[in-house]
């Protein structure tokens, strides 16, 4: 790590001096505590520690903008011309685990207020080393800027955030269905995948940077021990990484050459060996790619395997195997070292300030776009994410940076919905996967849940589950044995409508509990067979400017990007709205199918009913068989009157 020793400009010494010292975590100032021009910041930026580190930060926001400038030259050139004020404030650690000590302050904010458009905020934050006064005392937290995640001071920090969740985290022993895993004793060890990677040797080269590794696959036959497994992106079909088949499966058992290896599987085994692991799982190579019931049985078991495993690498921010988990670093940002006042000077008696990471976390890395992913990150209970710019672990307990801070991913949540929403909207190259690829989390899931598992549909979420939608054009996904109720017929993202109808600009809403739909059965593996209220629909109509900002139709226009349809009477009158799976209107009249009755509002404002609805089309026209076409809501109540239920099948 470098770090710049503290000068400070005329402007930046007023900033009160307890802000950068060892009571900083206990304040918490939003007034405005620096004020200058950026003509003035350009101007000191040489001289000034703060003012430099500003400088870089803002630089780095306006340049990641769409329209922003694209060099530095032009970033200065758009500094001089902007009359800006500049606030200071500290800020407090909002995403702190409950069960997890840590200070609440972590670094700065910075705000912007001029002609820029839009207004430019950055954020710094304040760490200690492992050791120093500064994190002993709590007063923030403790980190490393590290200028590469392939230095030494990378692979302590990794065997750190290792050795401390498992002897600190009883719930990352767990799995999902709740078993508590034994990782210290041999004979108690999960069993090894069918089929890994044995990192044999190491050649040492002149330094650790130059290791050279004796690999080969085993067939593990039943034996015990730990292994990690690795995460990350294939690429185009040009840069696919080297594979296990037929053809070098025996060669393979043998050694696997170092050189015919790619630079993320390469670095993965290095990780695992700095980490004192054995064994590593990497899918390619375990799984034989030409032999399609040895990737049938294999792929099954990838929710086991990523569970099990002691961690998972993520190579987050690599778009293929050649690219590497140790990804060339931004050298621009260097860290401002603080003094830090102490009786007893401990390590060097100062603390770090430097630039959040832009990055935005795994959330927004390239990794997070693959729909293999999704099972792969919720099912590990330990990962380390290689960033662009970072290191970040994410383990069941807490998501945490290399400079300590603390924060919040999404690819933890762990409610079907939520996962199927965040799935689909990734990114899956052969369209049979559409379901597969959730196979293993599905399989895990299926332990801790008594119903059954319906084509990526939970039977006892039904009817909930069928009301989902698009966000934007859907694609009719071309596998035969996909029936069209469930959200998997379709290739793009889906949201589900909520079932409570709470939020997303909805009225107060309390559940009514009553559903039309009865018990759900499955024939053949394929039809669903459900009772509801069916009446043909008389027409539709693109939604009018009035009809959009009706507050039924402000939560899904929020999120789906298509045309949304009014449901009109007989009378052409508004009775409802209903989102299309395709943009085309289908030529076969349609049907409302009514599956549950809601209300909005509560006991004293009044009650105001409606129902929840499937649109269909004819199918089959024998067996009264339909098939789904799209969903919605019905607001007129009285429009089912004169309707009695009905069972029939969808295909």
């Amino acid at each position: 790590m470098t770090a710049n020793r503290t000068s400070l400009c005329e402007t930046c010494c007023r900033i009160p001096t307890r802000v950068f010292q060892s009571h900083a975590a206990l304040y918490d100032d939003r007034r405005k505590l620096l004020e200058f021009r950026a003509p003035d910041l350009l101007m000191s930026a040489p001289t000034c520690s703060f003012c430099s580190l500003v400088l870089n930060a803002v630089s780095a926001r306006l340049q990641a903008q769409n329209a922003g400038p694209k060099s530095s030259q032009e970033v200065h050139d758009l500094l001089q011309t902007v009359e800006w004020w500049q606030t200071f404030h500290v800020e407090q650690n909002q995403n702190i685990p409950k069960d997890v000590r840590s200070p609440k302050m972590t670094g700065f904010v910075t705000w912007t207020h001029s002609n820029l458009t839009p207004p430019v905020a950055i954020s710094l934050q304040a760490f200690g080393l492992p050791g120093s006064a500064a994190s002993l005392s709590a007063s923030v937290p403790e980190g490393l800027a590290l200028n590469s995640s392939d230095c030494k001071d990378a692979f302590q920090l990794s065997k750190g955030w290792l050795k401390t969740c498992l002897l600190e985290h009883k719930r990352c022993r767990q799995t999902l269905c709740g078993t508590n895993l034994s990782e210290t004793e041999q004979s108690e060890m999960p069993h090894l995948p069918s089929r890994i990677i044995q990192i044999c040797s190491v050649q040492q080269g002149e330094s650790h940077r130059r290791m050279i590794f004796n690999t080969s696959l085993v067939e593990s036959e039943g034996m015990r021990g730990r292994w990690v497994a690795l995460s990350h992106c294939w690429g185009p079909s040009r840069r696919h990484p080297l594979k296990t088949t037929k053809g070098n499966l025996h060669a393979h058992r043998d050694c696997i050459p170092w050189p015919s290896l790619p630079q993320t599987f390469r670095d993965a085994i290095k990780i695992a060996y700095m980490l004192g692991v054995e064994f590593i799982w990497i899918d390619s190579l375990c799984i034989v790619q030409d032999d399609l019931e040895d990737w049938k049985t294999e792929s099954s078991s990838m929710g086991y395997i990523y569970e099990n495993a002691i961690l998972t690498i993520a190579a987050s921010g690599a778009g293929d195997s050649t690219e590497g988990c140790f990804l060339n670093r931004d050298k621009t940002s260097q860290a401002m070292e603080v003094p830090f006042p102490t009786k007893e000077d401990a390590r060097g008696g100062s603390f770090f300030i430097l630039p959040k990471e832009t990055t935005g976390g795994p959330d927004s890395s390239v990794l997070n776009t693959r729909a293999w992913a999704t099972q792969e990150w919720i099912l590990s209970r330990r990962i380390i994410h290689y960033m662009r710019d970072s290191m970040i672990w994410s383990c069941k307990t807490l998501t945490q940076t290399e400079t300590g801070r603390f924060i919040p991913i999404r690819a933890r949540n762990n409610t079907w919905a939520a996962i199927v929403e965040e799935y689909s909207n990734r990114e899956l190259t052969l369209v049979q996967d559409k379901l597969i690829a959730l196979e293993g989390l599905a399989s895990e899931i299926s332990k801790t849940r008594p119903d059954k598992y319906w084509f990526g549909l939970w039977s006892g979420d039904i009817p909930d589950q069928l009301f989902w939608f698009a966000r934007s054009k859907l694609g009719k996904i071309h596998v035969a044995d996909v029936p069209s109720w469930s959200w998997a017929s379709r290739m793009g993202a889906v949201r589900f409508l909520p079932f409570d109808m709470e939020g997303g600009g909805w009225p107060r809403t309390k559940p009514l509990s009553r559903k039309l739909c009865g018990t759900s059965t499955l024939e053949d593996n394929r039809y669903l067979c459900l009772s509801g209220l069916l009446k043909v629909v008389p027409a539709l109509a693109k939604t009018t400017d009035q009809w959009s900002r009706n507050a039924f139709s402000t939560y899904t226009e929020r999120i789906y990007r298509g045309p949304l349809y009014d449901i009109r009477s007989e009378a052409e009158e508004g009775i409802g709205w209903c989102v299309l799976d395709a943009r085309e209107v289908p030529t076969k009249p349609l049907l409302c199918f009514a599956l549950v009755q809601d209300y909005v509002g509560d006991y004293d404002e009044g009650r105001f009913f409606f129902y929840k609805v499937l649109i269909l089309q004819a199918g089959d026209p024998i067996g009264d068989c339909y098939e789904r076409v799209g969903a919605g809501c019905i607001f007129t109540s009285s429009w089912f009157a004169d309707v009695e239920t009905k069972s029939i099948r969808i295909a």
